[in-house]
């Protein structure tokens, strides 16, 4: 009787832990804006937000320094964006773009 009880107890155990697991993964919602061509010294403004300086990004694992990415990827929300692009005060680039979710604008500044 015994035998039973605990074989009734590891087959239900067993069946307990092959469970059915279901659920939805979803990301976030981001979509980039990647800035290539003559962007030394560039500032940036998307929508209404503070502007901001392009830089290089330093490889610090590396014992050169080297610069690792010759462009600048930025995340954004999907939907309408404002970018605009100046140098030493001169307007380089007015543009209005429209990102999709998970999508890379690629924003060349002249």
């Amino acid at each position: 009787m015994l035998k039973r009880l605990v074989m009734a107890l590891c087959m239900a155990l067993l069946l307990a832990g092959c469970g059915y697991v279901s659920g939805v993964r979803q990301s976030d919602d981001m979509s980039y804006v990647e800035f290539t061509g003559n962007w030394t010294d560039a500032t940036v403004q998307f929508d209404q937000l503070k502007p901001f300086k392009l830089e290089y990004v330093i490889d610090q694992s590396s014992d050169t320094g080297k610069m690792v990415r010759p462009y600048l990827k930025y995340g954004l929300s999907p939907g309408r964006h404002v970018i605009t692009v100046t140098r030493d005060g001169e307007l380089l680039l007015h543009r209005v773009v429209f990102l999709g979710d998970h999508q890379t604008m690629e924003v060349i500044v002249p």
